[in-house]
């Protein structure tokens, strides 16, 4: 049985899933902030709320070597 997921359990699944890759490099969220460009409230918003434009979304991504 296939099983899509809905926009909404998608953007949660990502989120925690960033949120550990930062977890895993034991960096806090102005850490992250520091070297990604993206600011602080900008990750809180995302760890929390799984909001975050495309453009943010993939400098985290990027800056956490998670682009796979």
């Amino acid at each position: 049985m296939l099983s899509i997921k809905s926009p909404a359990e998608m953007a949660s699944e990502l989120s925690s899933r960033l949120k550990q890759k930062r977890l895993e490099y034991n960096w806090t969220r102005e850490e992250l902030a520091r070297r990604s460009g993206v600011a602080v409230a900008s990750i809180r918003r995302f760890e929390t709320q799984s909001e975050i434009s495309l453009n943010r979304f993939l400098q985290l991504c990027y800056t956490l070597h998670a682009l796979d």
